[in-house]
């Protein structure tokens, strides 16, 4: 067992989920958790507390939407790292989800905070592009930063070694890691900090599959969220098996703005409070 956790990434035959079926899980739980924080929750949360005949702590509609809702974010962690790891261009993939931030925020502040426009919380694209640009940093320093030594083998030739880091890659990947997270802290995106230290262990762990998917769902349990349905996510990230699949690329960056959007203007125009 001890090895297979520490084995880098092997896909066996029982691993049967591309990244577009892991996709589609994530944007399925997401939908189904706006629906309860935007519409449901803020019109009815008040059921259990009024309710004579509900049993103390039951656990009503909007409560098990939230729950599986908690299986959404893991998987769109994750699915940062397999984007970061298999883009041909960072600074492209950084800016689309800039341009996502950005496009996402008035639909955001709509669904979830009733006004077009509340810098009190911001939305999860933010913090998907702060932990891209943490990646980032991590990446660049590993390329670009490392001390090499040379061993000069019997037959004449050199082999470089990589060892530690440079004075400026340590600089580099502390405001990778410190910053973005403070960033997230201060401008209080979704998840906030936590989101973004949750893309670093999961991109530290990146080579060891199954190590990754027991320290994720331990770490989003105790740091980021304790809801016992994010294990569900890294359950779900044990089977897959390293394939893209289809793909839908504007589909799922696209989804997210319009599916707030339509659900803000139920909340604002629709149906107000």
């Amino acid at each position: 067992m001890k090895e297979a956790l520490l084995a880098k990434n092997q896909h066996y035959s029982w691993q049967k989920l591309t990244g577009c079926a892991i996709k589609i899980i994530a944007v399925i739980t997401m939908l189904i958790d706006h629906v309860a924080a935007s519409l449901i929750e803020p019109r009815f949360g008040w059921i259990d507390a009024n309710v004579s005949w509900l049993p103390a702590g039951a656990l009503t509609v909007d409560h098990v939407m939230r729950y599986i809702g908690r299986i959404a974010f893991p998987i769109y962690c994750f699915l940062i790292i397999e984007g970061m790891t298999h883009t041909r261009s960072r600074f492209k993939y950084a800016r689309n989800m800039l341009i996502f931030a950005l496009i996402s925020e008035v639909p955001f502040d709509m669904a979830f905070l009733g006004s077009c426009m509340d810098w009190s919380h911001q939305n999860v694209f933010w913090t998907l592009l702060l932990g891209v640009l943490a990646v980032w940093g991590l990446q660049y320093t590993d390329e670009n930063c490392r001390k090499v030594s040379n061993t000069v083998n019997p037959d004449g030739s050199v082999t470089k070694t990589p060892g530690g880091y440079t004075g400026k890659g340590i600089a580099i990947r502390l405001l990778s890691t410190f910053g973005t997270m403070a960033v997230a802290l201060l401008f209080r995106t979704d998840y906030n900090l936590m989101g973004v230290a949750a893309i670093l262990v999961l991109y530290l762990l990146r080579d060891r599959q199954i190590l990754q998917c027991i320290v994720g769902a331990l770490f989003f349990f105790f740091c980021v969220e304790s809801y016992w349905t994010v294990f569900i996510p890294f359950a779900i990230l044990l089977f897959y098996n390293g394939k893209r699949g289809r793909q839908f690329k504007y589909f799922f960056y696209g989804f997210y703005p319009v599916h707030l959007l339509i659900l803000g203007i139920l909340n604002v125009l629709v149906l107000p409070m």
